[in-house]
């Protein structure tokens, strides 16, 4: 799918006939479109009327928890001038999908009265022109169809990706977590695979309820506890759904508030400062806890430091006892008490008491020790010389790693009483909306850490859950082979079991799978658009089990924590381009992407880098963009790649409506700005 042409007529900020040319059908050359604007001027507006020509829908995603009732496709100033009559609005799309060129046109009427706005769709008309010049008319019934047999309704939000969107994919949170969730399970159409697992679940109770009396007493009880079990699973999912709501919920609330404080300009140097503590102490007590982790191997290993003193004693009266000969003894102590008992040497002489034989003799037994108590001693000598010679470097080790531990510990006692400061003077300004706000704030936070605590309890159930389930349908398959299913409706309720059973694992080896492909695309991606030093450092970008999204070291290490802003915003992307990519089996992708404000924090070099990838990935490339991110330097940037071909100027008109204004590519670059 290639867009061709968009025209609007009195709908959102553009007033009367507006009009882009994307590309034309006879000459496609240039991929890339910057539509180019500040903030409020109309850029999402654009996406907007196509999404609402192509589906009939005036919400996107981005709109959160807005009533589509508030969202005003009508100008306001059309609708002014035809006060207590009706206004007409229209949008008009063309496109070219696989040689077919479309045209699409959805209009609508208002009317306002007293400052409400009544809004009525009037209708949708849809004409395909073949390759062979042949025109066909599609019957009002079977244009959604017809549209949706070009692009799936249910992924396409996906093709918009704004700022706000790519922030969240930054976040190792439930709302992240849900965004990428959401992303594949979209991208993987399990609508069908879903439904049927729903209703083999019925089933399969069903007929297990109808042989309830006739299974075996063991076979039956198994049963019964297998789906007790799946009904417990089901009930933790469902408490585990509510528990990401409220989070998410939470979340929104707590952005609403800092959005809020943020417009209290009194407090914004605060508010930032705040931020930057918030996001340091998370990766410092993240670091913390590594470092926790480490030093608790090191107790048994320097345990023998606390007695090193003793033990250099105890080698030193070895040692002497070594040099002196008594240790090994020369002549064995079993030997010599021999000697004084028979009276006789082992020469043959006799030896008495008090003869110079004997004193000779009683002094090497003095000297002497038992053969058990002699080789204890060499082992303890061997055991304690090898204690001594790693006790030096394991202090040392664990010396550096309690005073990285303790520096840590300071920092973020540190960082806590600053962050407790910037808290004491965004409360107690004058302003009391800035005490009141912050201290819901406050209370915001601790919800949500409850709230993750309780997300934690039901993970922890889920796991113990699935553990059991495994162990019983185990035990159901060796009873299952004991016992001779004599009746069709047991070998029914047989077969519904095992069925749903190889759908649920054919369904979670597929997600696997799909994970793993975005995981490899987003990591091709990522390495593709990372700066030197981070090429150097960061090895891949990985979806989790929980969907969590992760960066990998160059050792396979988690790093998400420590990466920058900038680095952030990058897996973000890569992992936008990986969702298209496995949308496109791989290929390219042959929708248009749109990416609103998409550089953000992006150094230039990240910039440079998606400038020069992006227009491979993508059949069209639409660049929403404003005069703080897209400024010389990007646009002959983007121009040396050959594919930018139309350049747009939103410009705000006396009326405070839209118009869009073509601009030749050369002009544009003089127009920006040589630097921020």
């Amino acid at each position: 799918m290639r867009l061709l042409k968009l025209r609007m007529f009195n709908f959102r900020q553009f007033y009367g006939n507006s009009e882009i040319v994307f590309s034309t059908n006879s000459d496609p050359k240039g991929n890339v479109i910057v539509i180019f604007g500040e903030n409020g001027r109309g850029k999402t507006g654009i996406f907007r009327a196509i999404m609402y020509c192509l589906f009939n829908e005036r919400k996107l995603s981005q709109d959160g928890d807005i009533s589509e009732k508030e969202i005003q496709l009508i100008n306001n100033l059309a609708l002014e001038e035809n006060e207590d009559s009706y206004t007409d609005a229209f949008v008009e799309l063309e496109f070219v999908h696989k040689g077919n060129v479309y045209v699409l046109k959805r209009s609508m009427v208002g009317s306002k009265k007293n400052n409400a706005v009544e809004f009525e769709a009037t209708g949708a008309s849809l004409s395909k022109k073949l390759p062979s010049g042949n025109t066909i008319k599609i019957d009002t019934s079977e244009i959604d169809k017809e549209i949706h047999n070009i692009l799936d309704k249910r992924v396409k939000d996906y093709f918009l990706f704004d700022g706000e969107r790519i922030e969240r994919l930054t976040r190792a949170s439930v709302e992240q977590r849900k965004e990428i969730s959401v992303g594949i399970r979209r991208l993987l159409n399990v609508d069908s695979l879903e439904k049927a697992k729903l209703a083999l679940t019925i089933l399969t109770k069903e007929l297990e309820q109808e042989c309830a009396a006739i299974f075996s007493p063991e076979y039956a009880k198994l049963i019964r506890e297998i789906n007790k079990n799946e009904q417990q699973q089901l009930e933790n999912t469902e408490r585990m759904d509510g528990i990401e709501k409220e989070i998410l919920l939470a979340n929104a609330e707590k952005d609403k508030l800092d959005r809020e404080l943020d417009s209290i300009k009194e407090i914004r140097n605060h508010l930032e400062k705040r931020k930057e503590i918030e996001s340091t102490l998370a990766a410092k007590e993240q670091n913390a806890k590594e470092l926790l982790l480490k030093i608790k191997d090191y107790p048994r290993k320097i345990a023998s430091g606390i007695i090193v003193n003793l033990i250099e004693d105890v080698l030193k009266h070895i040692e002497g006892l070594k040099s002196k000969g008594q240790l090994p003894s020369e002549i064995r102590k079993d030997l010599i008490e021999r000697i004084l008992s028979e009276r006789t040497c082992i020469c043959g002489n006799e030896v008495e008491e008090g003869n110079e034989a004997y004193t000779r003799i009683i002094e090497w037994l003095n000297k002497t020790n038992d053969q058990d108590v002699q080789d204890s001693i060499l082992d303890l000598w061997r055991l304690l010389s090898e204690i001594l010679s790693n006790c030096s470097s394991d202090y040392d080790a664990t010396e550096s790693i309690l005073v990285q531990y303790s520096q840590e510990k300071n920092d973020l006692e540190k960082l806590r009483n600053d962050l407790e400061d910037i808290r004491k003077m965004i409360g107690s300004s004058d302003r009391i909306d800035a005490f009141e706000l912050d201290d819901c704030r406050k209370k915001i936070e601790q919800k949500l850490i409850n709230l993750e605590a309780d997300r934690k309890n039901a993970e922890n159930e889920a796991g113990i859950l699935l553990s059991d389930y495994l162990s019983f349908q185990l035990k159901i398959e060796q009873e299952k082979k004991k016992q001779n299913m004599k009746s069709e409706i047991e070998r029914r309720a047989v077969l519904a079991r095992e069925t749903k059973n190889a759908l649920i694992e054919t369904h979670a080896k597929f997600t696997n799978e799909i994970k793993e492909v975005i995981g490899k695309y987003a990591s091709e991606a990522f390495n593709m658009l990372l700066d030197d030093d981070g090429k150097e450092m960061l090895k891949s970008v990985v979806v989790s089990e929980d969907y969590s999204l992760q960066v990998l070291d160059k050792w396979n290490r988690p790093f998400l924590a420590n990466i920058s802003a900038g680095q952030r915003q990058i897996m973000s992307i890569a992992f936008i381009i990986a969702l298209a990519k496995a949308a496109a089996n791989d290929g390219l992708l042959e929708i248009p992407l749109f990416m609103d404000t998409p550089f953000g924090r992006l150094s230039y070099v990240h910039r440079k880098n998606l400038i020069n990838l992006l227009p491979r990935m993508a059949s069209q490339w639409v660049l929403l963009a404003t005069d703080t991110e897209f400024r010389q330097k990007e646009a002959k940037e983007l121009k040396a790649t050959g594919a930018w071909a139309k350049m747009y100027l939103l410009k705000q008109t006396v009326q405070g409506n839209t118009k869009i204004e073509k601009i030749d590519i050369d002009n544009a670059i003089a127009l920006l700005k040589d630097r921020e």
